[in-house]
């Protein structure tokens, strides 16, 4: 806009204080003569309930020195609920009134919350003869024109119009309303947002006569014998053009009379919606103007519209308030639910995780226990077959499938889908879902997305898509509905909702949908509440309201099982969703990077502590798995893996006994899941060592794996004690710590058979007494190696296998060559060297700063408004402390302290025998009160890279693989990561304590739309608290994260898969003492052999082993490779798969099973 157009323009700001009343109407007045005058950039409608249910009134006074035509130019957003109507007027003379149009092809423009948030520009012709020079005053009043949103005069229109002034025009909703809900301010409010306000001279001539325009509109009214459908008339009238003349409207069944323009108006829009009984195909509609045609349009009507009305209150485990009240509260709502029946019987309730039905269970009466069985069998009350709302991409394979286990103890439900899984919140979920889903008899989800920061710009397309198909990997399908949101009904409709309000809304929503690719008419309006909600009265008599005046769309009160059953005969026509969701809210675990590394470690231990105890039962049959402890821990681990980590609030209040009473229960949970895998891991081995007769001292190694490999393992040891092999020899090992002769060490592993074991004896025992421990002898072993010399490097350290080169400013890792194969790991320009600790922060941003009521700086939203903020990075300063040899290669460490930490220590291990390196950091974390994350760096160099990273099943390639909407700047890995060139050499990496990354740079806020590899750089994301709310504000303390990594030849998904899993998990070793067994005299002795032996080695596969009751066990087996593996296995010692469709043994007793690619087979064996 060049100057010598523009007239006057006003800027918009936010604006806290009340607006004063003016004839009973808030009314804020602009002067836009005055230096820094601001228009208010919110300005609520006669549907906000904190704006008090009625009109808001923006007076601006301005000045013109000649006559011009002027346009009017507004900008704005319909960030929530109806989108008001506009009265405008000039100098109170000339007053018009604008239907707002608000568009949504995408979220390129939006990041707001809820499936119809738009935006839209309104341009306002003003003649010459109206703008004499002198003063002059424009009023902007949000009103609400009834008749013309809902085709029929409301109960109170007279009394409306008469306040109003305006015919047709109403400054309060025109029914009588509940009680809006205060707590939420404008959150499910009825609003404008402007982003621009100007008024400019004219660039070409106005118009002189009407426009018109016509469209059919989704809404029928009641008819006898059949609906009516509404169609749309909208009379453009330009200021000074005569008024046309009486309106008929014809059409193929018949001809209606327009009623006359509202009085009032001299310009503007009128606007009629119009029965026309017998439309019900597709013809010509003919506007005439005193018997000339003016306009004519050919209209197709809509379908008829079923919305299905979720009732369903969003379960966090926490957030809102500590999560014993929490889940009370969803058990209240059950109870409330239960007693609503008997007075609704077409009420419907879904609940928003099978954990809250669990613990209604323990906690209510057999009575109330029966009455609710009873309504999830009769269809009345939906469950989440899953526990709670899971971070789908942090979650192992075992996880999510144990999350569906109380669920599936639960009545099936009526209908085509008697069972469902939804997650709620999260935006964005693991691809393989499906085969999960369907393994275990789960046959439909519906995912409702929070696209709080997760939107991109095409993260609209499978809402606007569902249902679908969605189909993981493996071709296993479930039917899939995926919502914009789970507060819906309150998005779109505004809290509470009017009848005349919502049409605005909901007819902007299921114009999203009303195309001919779109095949159902049945479509999902989801949640009447929000989070941990009281279920009050359900919220339901919206639907008898709207019911009442409207014939279709139909509001119709369902379960998800309701809606999913509707769509669910057109499901062979669908389309196919194939795609994988990426990680968006998975960083929010790295805002307590402790508790997630214990998290990640239980992930692993336990369903190997549950396997071992089922392989002993099977061994000997005097064993049983602790079946109490470890349900626990997985109910713990479960918790682990749920989307709420902290306290609403606790970035806006971060010194609040609340945020550390939510993260101890969300910690108990984690610590539960860790301790009893390792309880029950340690009980496990002891029982082996019973079953093997193993005298002690010994060290009893187990192999956890279902392929042949040569693992490490940490354990600790009297000095003096030396473990020996078959031939008496002594097994290498290096000494990680010494704590007055009690050793910390990590024995190095010959290869040990698919769950294979291997007894060592030990040279030398340490003697115990009840009053302390017997001093052992002199050392029969190598002298520790903690006790070598350190020896200063130079410039390069070399060995067998590596040949590394050291920066020359703090002799940090610049250059890593594997020397066999030639292969240069490291890229000598990255800004980073490996290893090295990065903070990124705002500038300014200050560490252990105190905290006043300012808000915690956060990473800058997709639309954040303004400059973007300066990001700055730091690093600690560090210092090389030297090398030691190992026994299989060699060690370096480093030490140092800044960018937010202390005591920080650097160590990589170069091994020589196995050509993979193992990086290791340990800091101690500032609280730092302001926005701040922490990566990793590894700065591989690959030309030309593709980055993969690996699922629960199979891998992901996220350039090809992420589809709309997916997280693409951070990503999260089960176990391994690689980065390939098109020829294929490159590396395989693994992180244990924590699956966060990001490729080629830091975490800054870019919400990219596609994934890119510009580099071969990954970094390892593993803190952040750039969360507003949910995760807590600062961690500080110790932190290690732990990271292996090996030259690759080419990307094989099932050998990247096995390096992540022994990266994760090595052997499980413990010390059989002395005390454990008497040896009768009888020397230790050297025993190796193979659990589950008839299953053979699994190279390909991941194998899970579980006791499900006496004499049944599940056998889990997971196709690693990308291609169908025909697997030939015996099954234990008379145990036979139970499922009617399972594959059969043969006579020889091996079973064959075909696994599809990346696929999940799922046998319940039983005792013959």
């Amino acid at each position: 806009m060049t100057s010598d157009r523009l007239l006057w323009e006003a800027t918009p700001a936010p604006r806290s204080e009340p607006w004063p009343l003016v004839d009973g109407i808030p009314t804020l007045a602009v002067d836009t003569g005055r230096p820094g005058t601001s228009w208010p950039a919110v300005h609520p409608g006669i549907h906000d309930a904190d704006g008090g249910h009625r009109a808001h009134r923006i007076v601006a006074a301005f000045h013109v020195d000649s006559a011009a035509d002027a346009v009017l130019h507004l900008e704005y957003a319909a960030e929530r609920g109806p989108c008001p109507d506009l009265e405008i007027s000039l100098d109170g003379r000339h007053h018009c009134v604008h239907h707002l149009g608000v568009r949504r092809e995408d979220r390129s423009r939006t990041g707001d919350p809820g499936p119809v948030s738009g935006h839209g520009t309104l341009r306002v012709e003003l003649p010459a003869r109206w703008l004499t020079p002198g003063d002059h005053e424009l009023t902007v009043t949000t009103v609400l024109d009834e008749a013309a949103a809902t085709g029929v005069d409301g109960p109170d229109t007279a009394e409306a119009e008469e306040a109003a002034g305006i015919a047709g025009i109403a400054h309060r909703p025109g029914e009588k309303l509940p009680l809006p809900r205060t707590q939420y301010g404008k959150w499910f409010g009825s609003y404008l947002r402007w982003t621009a306000v100007r008024l400019e001279r004219a660039g070409a001539p106005l118009r002189r006569t009407p426009t018109y325009a016509l469209r059919t509109t989704p809404l029928h009214l009641h008819g006898d014998p059949d609906p009516v459908p509404l169609v749309e008339l909208t009379v453009d009238l330009p200021p000074d053009a005569a008024p046309p003349g009486r309106l008929t409207l014809e059409y193929p069944s018949g001809s209606i009379a327009v009623p006359d323009a509202p009085a009032g108006r001299d310009f503007g829009m009128v606007r009629r919606r119009l029965p026309a009984p017998g439309f019900t195909g597709r013809g010509d509609f003919t506007v005439y103007a005193d018997g000339v045609e003016v306009h004519r349009e050919s209209l197709t009507p809509a379908r008829r519209w079923t919305l299905h009305l979720v009732p369903h209150v969003h379960l966090d485990l926490g957030f809102t308030d500590t999560q014993a009240k929490s889940v009370e509260l969803h058990c209240r709502n059950i109870d409330k639910a239960l007693d609503r029946f008997e007075a609704d019987p077409a009420f419907r309730f879904s609940v928003d995780g099978a954990y809250v039905v669990q613990e209604y269970l323990r906690t209510r009466s057999p009575q109330r226990c029966d009455r609710l069985h009873a309504a999830i069998a009769d269809g009345l009350i939906g469950v989440n077959t899953f526990h709670s709302n899971l971070l789908t991409g942090i979650t192992h394979l075992e996880e999510l499938r144990r999350a569906l286990d109380f669920g599936l103890t639960l009545p099936a439900g009526p209908g085509a889908v008697p069972r469902y899984a939804n997650i709620t919140d999260v935006p964005t979920w693991t691809g393989v879902l499906p085969s999960v889903l369907r393994t275990a008899g789960v046959e439909a989800f519906v995912g409702m997305s929070n696209h709080h920061r997760a939107a991109t710009d095409d993260s609209d397309e499978v809402h606007l898509a569902s249902p679908v198909r969605w189909q993981a990997p493996d071709g296993s399908e479930v039917l899939a509905h995926f919502a914009d949101h789970y507060s819906q009904l309150r998005f779109i409709a505004a809290d509470p909702q009017s009848v005349a309000g919502a049409v605005n809304g909901l007819e902007r929503y299921v114009a999203r949908y009303e195309r001919p690719d779109y095949l159902p008419s049945d479509l999902a309006l989801i949640g009447t509440h929000a989070d941990n909600e009281d279920l009050a009265d359900g919220d339901t008599g919206f639907a008898e309201r709207w019911n009442a005046v409207f014939a279709y769309p139909r509001v119709q009160v369902s379960t998800f099982g309701d809606y999913l059953g509707a769509v669910e005969p057109l499901r062979d026509r669908l389309p196919v969703h194939r795609a994988e969701g990426g990680s968006f809210w998975e960083d929010g675990p790295a805002s307590s990077a402790t508790d997630a590394a214990a998290y990640r470690q239980a992930q692993v231990l336990l369903p190997v502590a549950e396997q071992l105890a089922a392989s002993v039962q099977l061994l000997d049959d005097r064993f049983r798995p602790h079946r109490d402890a470890l349900d626990r821990a997985w109910d713990g681990l479960i918790i682990g893996g749920e989307h709420t980590w902290n306290w609403a609030r606790a970035t806006a209040h971060p010194h609040a006994p609340q945020i550390a009473d939510q993260l101890h229960w969300k910690r108990r949970a984690i610590d539960d899941a860790a301790r009893i895998s390792l309880d029950e891991s340690r009980r496990a081995l002891a029982q082996l060592a019973e079953s093997l007769g193993v005298d002690g001292p010994c060290v009893l190694a187990h192999n956890p794996h279902p392929w042949p490999a040569t693992l490490t393992a940490e354990l600790e040891l009297p000095e003096g004690s030396v473990p020996l092999d078959a031939e008496g020899r002594p097994v290498p090992f290096e000494v990680l710590s010494d704590c007055a002769g009690m050793l910390r060490v990590r024995l190095l592993l010959d290869e040990l058979p698919a769950f294979g074991y291997r007894c060592l004896p030990l040279s030398t025992g340490a003697g115990t007494v009840p009053a302390g421990e017997e001093p052992a002898g002199e050392s029969a072993g190598e002298p520790a190696d903690e006790r070598a010399p350190v020896f200063a490097v130079g410039e390069r350290v070399t060995s067998e296998v590596w040949e590394l080169g050291l920066r020359g400013s703090d002799g940090l890792p610049e250059s890593l060559l594997h020397r066999p194969s030639g292969l240069e790991l490291l890229d000598a320009d990255a800004p980073f060297a490996l290893g090295e600790l990065v903070r990124l922060t705002a500038a300014g941003a200050a560490d252990s700063a105190p905290h006043d009521r300012t808000m915690i700086g956060q990473l800058d939203s997709r639309l954040h408004p303004g400059e973007p903020t300066d990001l700055v990075t730091d690093s600690p300063s560090m210092r090389l402390l030297g090398a030691r040899p190992t026994p299989d290669g060699v060690r370096l460490r480093w030490e140092g302290s800044g960018a937010g930490a202390t005591g920080v220590t650097l160590e990589l291990l170069l091994r020589d025998t196995t050509e993979t390196c193992e990086l290791t950091v340990e800091l101690t974390k500032l609280p730092v009160l302001d926005m701040e994350s922490t990566s990793v760096a590894f700065p591989f160099l690959v030309p030309d890279p593709t980055v993969r990273y690996d699922r629960q099943l199979g891998w992901v390639a996220p350039a090809t693989d992420h589809g709309p909407g997916s997280s693409n700047e951070w990503l999260s890995a089960t176990s391994a990561v690689t980065v390939t060139a098109p020829d294929g050499p490159g590396v395989v990496w693994s992180a244990p304590d924590s699956p966060l990354f990001s490729s080629s740079d830091l975490v800054r806020g870019t919400w990219p739309t596609r994934f890119t590899e510009a580099n071969g750089h990954l970094y390892a994301y593993v803190m952040n608290n750039f969360w507003p709310c949910n995760t807590p504000p600062a961690q500080p303390g110790p932190v290690r994260f732990r990271y292996v990594f090996a030259p690759l030849a080419r990307h094989i998904p099932e050998a990247a898969s096995r390096f992540g899993a022994e990266a994760r998990l090595g052997a499980l070793a413990q010390e059989t003492t002395l005390l454990d067994r008497f040896p009768e005299g009888r020397s230790p002795r050297f025993a190796e052999g193979t659990l589950l032996d008839g299953l053979g080695s699994l190279p390909d596969c991941r194998v899970g082993l579980s006791a499900a009751g006496e004499g049944r066990f599940t056998l889990r087996l997971a196709n690693l490779r990308a291609d169908e593996n025909a697997v030939v296995l015996r099954l234990p010692y008379g145990y036979r798969p139970s499922d009617p469709g399972a594959p059969r043994p043969e006579d020889d007793g091996t079973l064959r099973v075909r696994l599809p690619r990346y696929g999940v087979v799922e046998l319940q064996l039983t005792r013959l």
